[in-house]
């Protein structure tokens, strides 16, 4: 009889430790449905205009030296509270006032004013909007519509996110858009600053540009 009663015991002791260890398992599952769920929480991404800041690189010499600068009037529009950064990038544009432009060099500035931009058709602003964007919350690359000198073309741009900071590169020729005329304006102006060594005056058409937007990202 006591054998029995042992026996019976045991059993049971072993079917409550079963029960116990099959629990764990669903513990862990449901921790991991939890950690899934917070990490996909969906995100709304938007931008204040304001800290938006379109940097460029010029070049001069034939040794390409650069030179850089920004515009002090940049206007931004675009949407808010997007799910993701495609609907925020495709919905933007943009409108740069030219006569602010700022290399920090007062004379410099007055006479990219003068001899460049005012060379130009339209009124001193350069305009423009995204035509196309693919990628991810983290890079991806598009099509920028720009507006200058009396013409629209379609310029690649690649951007990259990192510390809720994107930024967008693109190059802008200006021979694209008929800009011959004030490149060489703007380098007779310039002469003994554009040239280099070799005694040869020199003004690159093409222009770096990065515009560094800062993002407002609100999660659930």
């Amino acid at each position: 009889m006591k054998s029995k009663f042992f026996f019976l015991a045991a059993l049971f002791a072993v079917t409550i430790l079963a029960c116990k260890n099959e629990s764990k398992p669903t513990e862990n599952a449901d921790s991991k449905t939890q950690t899934t769920a917070t990490s996909a929480n969906a995100c709304r991404y938007g931008v204040k205009s304001s800290d938006v800041h379109v940097n460029w690189t010029a070049y001069k010499t034939t040794k390409r030296v650069g030179v850089k600068g920004t515009f002090n009037e940049v206007a931004i529009n675009t949407a808010s509270g997007t799910p993701n950064l495609n609907a925020l990038i495709h919905a933007t544009s943009f409108k740069i006032d030219t006569k602010t432009v700022n290399s920090n060099n007062e004379g410099r500035d007055a006479k990219l004013v003068t001899f460049f931009f005012q060379k130009m058709a339209g009124d001193m602003a350069i305009t423009g909007n995204v035509k196309s964007v693919e990628g991810d919350n983290s890079k991806g690359k598009g099509i920028l519509a720009i507006n200058m000198n009396g013409m629209s073309k379609d310029t690649p741009f690649e951007y990259d996110v990192k510390d809720r900071v994107m930024t967008i590169h693109a190059t802008i020729n200006t021979d694209n858009w008929n800009g011959q005329d004030a490149i060489a304006s703007i380098n007779q102006a310039c002469k003994e600053k554009h040239t280099g060594e070799d005694g040869v005056s020199k003004t690159w058409p093409d222009v770096s540009v990065d515009v560094v937007v800062p993002l407002i990202v609100e999660c659930e």
